[in-house]
């Protein structure tokens, strides 16, 4: 165990600059909220004085003060009344560099600690003005000047700000990448890619900002779009790595190459479907795992020498902290393969099939004249999910760089013992965060891949199988059940692997209890999303017109009967319960399952929903907005079922 170091004794010192410390703040912020406190808004008033000081201590101070008290959620509508975005814009030209670097990391974690609304709301109060400003300063040709490594330069870490903040308010929305073309910031910015020049630090920054820039933006990417700027990505792209910065610049440039080729890289010049596929299998065939139990080794052997925690560094964490650098490598490795797995992803559905579905949603179930007469009882109707077709050039790329393979490796939880060591690091919980981002994400890429391509390049009829249940034990998992986001990602894949294995009238289920269901029956009805909810009700549904196939009805179809009725009549989301009237419609379509139609009376209980679901459609009509044909469908088939089926029964 170490010593316990006895505490030095301070003497109180003098606030050179009168501003409360950002605890008072919080305290003041917490009392106003609680009681009504006026004093807040007069220290915020004082802040705002000091912001417009004469003084360039109080300037600067006022500006440090305003990076840390916007980490406090509570303080940013403050803020924000009193004006403080539009009085610390212009301090971001000051003739003083500190108080230049002071106003651009405060109005940085402005953007990052408010979020997509904060950013909107700063746009709006004209921060981008000052903002083009500053970054054209850069634009003639700057470079920075070499110092020591211990040592920031100023003028660079003033643009590595401002090019965090410009691609914080681009992600936002429209307007910021507006302005970005309107004001010509493309030339400031590209040149920064010369990591021989600028450092990966700078490069990986402006790559950020790019890849989010250039995603359908045709003023950009048409400039963009050429042999010698290709050609330069590519090179990045190939380019061997030796750190994990490196590695997540490797895949920023993949995802600019992807952007600014329109989504077509089948079709792009060059063919660069080869080097840019094969690039993205190489930043996911880095063992993960091994780098968080490598970064936890190391957390465990520091502590055994200065006996305290990593995690627990006090005010000073950022700076003492002996491995930021290492977690830092974390960071990007898991940046690097998230990205990596979004643009796998985009790559399963060109411009041409969204358009298709965009079509689909809005003409094929948007009238009743697309239903001219009863409900169609035919084979093959039970179809619930047209599969993706994905390009033969992205197909071949993925079976030759086994990228299905690489991306299910990124979707099973940590063991437990890794999962408690991040845990109880300050660093570690937004690696968890990080990892639960990335399964995430590689879980959604599953369920387009599994969709577009073909059978015999998943490993035929058994692996998807296997694909199948292992999603099938993630999802009853604790850690999954706990995590709306992982749990829409996990059925997500499910809903595609039990239509893959639909496709090819798999017989695996049948012999299925209602006891391996149970799990989707319950998050169907108990879990607050809608969408989770939803594709729980497409794989039962699936699995139901599965065992409708067979001679004999099977016995589990009355399970499944039983529950569409109950979601038909109780979901709150309309759109739902429409989900749920079609998967009837699907399951219980044909003939020889009447049987069973009678034995739960089906349409008995259907008939006394009608009208319900009349009244509720006029209620909300002016609410339902994209899921109204889809909803009025459902209803009008509805009535044609029921007519349909009174006379078979």
């Amino acid at each position: 165990m170490g010593k316990n170091k006895r505490k030095k004794s301070k003497t109180a010192r003098i606030n050179p600059t009168g501003l409360p410390s950002v605890q008072e703040f919080e305290a003041e912020i917490d009392a106003e909220l609680a009681g009504g406190d006026d004093h807040v808004g007069s220290s915020i008033s004082s802040l705002v004085e000091k912001l417009q000081s004469t003084s360039v201590e109080d300037r600067e101070c006022a500006c440090s003060t305003i990076a840390n008290l916007v980490t406090q959620p509570k303080a940013i509508p403050l803020l924000l009344q009193n004006g403080v975005v539009r009085i610390i814009g212009p301090l971001m030209l000051d003739k003083s560099a500190t108080v230049r670097q002071g106003a651009v990391g405060a109005l940085r974690n402005f953007s990052v600690d408010g979020g997509h609304d904060i950013c909107e709301t700063m746009i709006e109060q004209d921060i981008l003005t000052p903002l083009t400003v500053l970054l054209k300063e850069y634009g003639n040709g700057w470079v920075p000047a070499k110092s020591d490594a211990k040592k920031k330069d100023l003028q660079t870490d003033i643009f590595l700000q401002a090019i965090h903040l410009l691609w914080n308010l681009c992600e936002s929305g429209g307007v910021a990448v507006s302005r970005f073309n309107k004001d010509g910031l493309l030339s400031v910015v590209l040149p920064c890619l010369d990591t021989s020049v600028y450092g990966y630090t700078l490069a990986v920054a402006v790559a950020h900002c790019l890849h989010t820039v250039t995603e359908d933006n045709p003023d950009v990417s048409s400039v963009l779009n050429t042999d010698a700027t290709l050609s330069a990505l590519l090179d990045v792209v190939r380019c061997p790595h030796e750190t994990m910065e490196q590695l997540l610049f490797k895949t920023l440039a993949a995802g600019i190459v992807y952007n600014i080729s329109s989504g077509r890289l089948n079709t792009a010049a060059g063919g660069l479907v080869t080097p840019v596929v094969g690039s993205l299998a190489q930043v996911l065939a880095v063992n993960t795992v091994q780098h968080l139990e490598d970064l936890t080794e190391k957390w465990r052997h520091v502590e055994n020498e200065n006996g305290a925690s990593c995690g627990d560094q006090g005010a000073n964490h950022h700076t003492d902290d002996p491995l930021l650098p290492e977690c830092d490598e974390v960071g990007h490795l898991l940046s690097a393969q998230r990205l990596a797995v979004e643009i796998i992803t985009n790559l399963c559905c060109s411009e041409d099939e969204t358009e298709d579905w965009e079509d689909m949603d809005s003409s094929d179930t948007s009238s009743e004249e697309q239903f001219p007469g009863d409900v169609q009882m035919e084979e093959g109707e039970t179809n619930i999910l047209s599969p993706l077709c994905l390009p033969s050039e992205i197909h071949g790329a993925f079976v030759e760089n086994n990228v299905v393979a690489k991306v299910l490796d990124k979707t099973p939880f940590l063991n437990h013992e890794l999962y408690q060591s991040l845990e109880s690091h300050k660093k570690g919980k937004s690696i968890i965060k990080g990892v639960q981002t990335l399964q995430c994400r590689a879980l959604l890429c599953i369920s387009n891949m599994v969709s577009g391509m073909d059978p015999d390049a998943l490993g035929g009829v058994g692996n998807i199988h296997e694909i199948w249940t292992n999603l099938s034990q993630l999802g009853l998992s604790q850690q999954c059940l706990q995590n709306v986001d992982l749990l829409e990602a996990v059925t997500s894949a499910m809903r595609s692997s039990i239509q893959k294995l639909a496709e090819l009238n798999s017989s695996k289920f049948s012999e299925v209890a209602p006891s391996d269901l149970q799990f989707l029956f319950e998050i169907g009805q108990q879990c607050s999303h809608a969408h989770v909810r939803a594709n729980s009700l497409r794989i039962i549904s699936t699995i139901g017109c599965l065992l409708a196939k067979q001679e004999v009805p099977h016995p589990v179809l009355k399970t499944i009967g039983l529950y569409l009725i109950e979601v038909s009549s109780k979901d709150t989301e309309l759109w739902v319960v429409a989900e749920a009237l079609d998967a009837i419609f699907d399951v219980f379509a044909e003939d020889h399952i009447d049987p069973i139609v009678r034995e739960i009376e089906m349409v008995e209980k259907l008939r006394n929903l009608s009208p319900m679901l009349k009244s509720k459609i006029h209620q909300q009509k002016k609410i339902l907005g994209e899921h109204f044909p889809i909803i009025t469908t459902a209803r009008t088939n509805l009535l044609r079922f029921i007519k349909y089926k009174s006379q078979q029964v």
